[in-house]
């Protein structure tokens, strides 16, 4: 029996099927009436009767919400002042499209759940990075202050040069991988132009992180020993402060993704805009 092939999951659904029976994605043979773009439009599943219409809307206003909320904390969230805000936003905005992930089938389910994982591993090396650094902090302004008596000045500096790489090298991998986690919440759902937009995200990211451990790590180190030398406790201290400003790099993935969330955005919204014109038909 002749059928077509869903592009997106592979599924074969009966050669008299407008939407595939497993994402909802609109199949070939019919026209595009919802939106510009040539390219496939996501529709209702045809089983949506599984779901409940009722249930399909709420879990697709769901994911609209979520992926707006998510565009305007992450163009946020790499601002000083607002970041925290940003960061609250993009916490309920990835709740929202966690709970909306059902309604677009099972290959945008299993990102969403993917993005989750790979958040708490990049969540777990932003602490470590932070607690290895806090450790070499402690241990220097305690030899500096005269109370670790039993630390000579090259351990002192070796723990500094030790905690200052780690926190970089945890904080790009980080980074990377909240990048990762980003591009799984949505790329199921973008279309060519929000696919592109998100590689370059990802690329900005990785370029970023290997420019800081190239260039700027040495410098960080050199910062470190020259302040425990010197017995000056201000210039370690305020070396967080410094990878901090150089961390405001990150606003330039921050920003494509920030526009990639918002394609996504409107992505959803043409879901909804389809299934009340497929109603209204």
């Amino acid at each position: 029996m002749e059928g077509k092939t869903c592009a997106t999951c592979g599924t074969i659904n009966v050669a008299s099927a407008l939407n595939c029976v497993n994402c909802g994605l609109t199949l070939p043979g019919k026209a595009t009436t919802i939106g510009s773009s040539s390219e496939n439009v996501w529709g209702p599943p045809s089983d949506i009767a599984k779901f409940g219409e009722e249930v399909w809307r709420r879990e697709v206003d769901r994911t609209k919400n979520g992926f707006i909320l998510l565009a305007i904390g992450v163009g946020l969230a790499w601002l000083p002042g607002v970041d925290l805000v940003g960061l609250i936003l993009i916490c309920v905005g990835a709740i929202l499209v966690i709970l909306g992930r059902k309604s677009f089938g099972i290959k945008h389910a299993r990102m969403v759940v993917g993005a989750i994982i790979v958040f708490f591993i990049s969540l777990g090396l932003e602490i470590g990075a932070i607690v290895a650094f806090t450790i070499g902090i402690l241990n220097s302004t305690s030899f500096i202050s005269g109370a670790g008596q039993n630390l000579t000045s090259s351990q002192v500096i070796s723990s500094l040069q030790t905690a200052t790489t780690e926190l970089l090298v945890l904080t790009v991998a980080a980074s990377i991988l909240g990048s990762i986690s980003y591009i799984l919440l949505s790329v199921a759902l973008q279309e060519t132009r929000g696919k592109i937009i998100l590689a370059a995200s990802f690329v900005a990211t990785v370029a970023i992180g290997v420019f800081m451990l190239l260039f700027l790590l040495p410098t960080f180190i050199q910062v470190v020993s020259t302040a425990v030398q010197a017995n000056n406790t201000s210039s370690v201290s305020s070396l967080s402060s410094k990878l901090s400003e150089y961390t405001l790099l990150n606003g330039i993935p921050d920003v494509l993704m920030t526009i990639a969330f918002y394609l996504a955005y409107k992505r959803v919204e043409s879901v909804i805009a389809r299934a009340r014109f497929n109603k209204a038909a």
